[in-house]
């Protein structure tokens, strides 16, 4: 599939995801498309949607795939499929969205700031069938309750508009 559909595509889920978001939860700040430099990958990366609450900041990865995806914690590559006929193979994509949470975490350091902890989440369409024992892969419908099972693990208290400056100055 042409790369630029890919990236179109993304967008407008990605899009999608920050409406949902700001539809379910009134006290929420999100920023699209945080464009970072990973010391372990030696080039800039991209972060799709960063949701900054008054109960954690989560770092949210877009996969706007439309059949299905399959994948588990310790595979090197995902597959999945969406309009196309082939499959599509991809870095697993936990690890990369761990890649970009270490990137955003080192930046917030470098700067002489303490980093909350960061909530790392797949976030795919409804209807498409997930094959992964990942827990923290969803549907868009699922979101919310998957940030809220997140929250009452690490049991943050986050200042969002402060927050939010911190993350727009990494």
């Amino acid at each position: 599939m042409d790369r630029k559909i890919l990236e179109y595509n993304g967008t407008l889920f990605e899009n999608e995801i920050t409406r949902y978001l700001y539809a379910n939860f009134p006290n929420i700040s999100v920023i699209q498309n945080k464009q970072l430099f990973s010391a372990y990958l030696r080039k800039d990366t991209q972060i799709d949607v960063i949701a900054v609450c008054d109960f954690g900041v989560f770092i949210i990865e877009a996969k706007n795939w439309k059949q299905w995806i399959k994948g588990e914690y310790d595979d090197t590559m995902w597959v999945g499929k969406s309009n196309s006929r082939d499959a599509m193979r991809v870095m697993n994509v936990y690890n990369q969205n761990f890649i970009h949470i270490r990137a955003l975490r080192n930046r917030i350091r470098a700067l002489g700031l303490e980093p909350v902890p960061f909530n790392n989440i797949i976030c795919v369409p409804d209807g498409i069938q997930i094959f992964s024992g990942c827990k923290e892969i969803c549907t868009l419908s699922g979101l919310r309750d998957l940030m809220k099972r997140q929250s009452t693990i690490n049991c943050v208290k986050v200042d969002i508009e402060c927050y939010k400056k911190k993350i727009m100055l990494a």
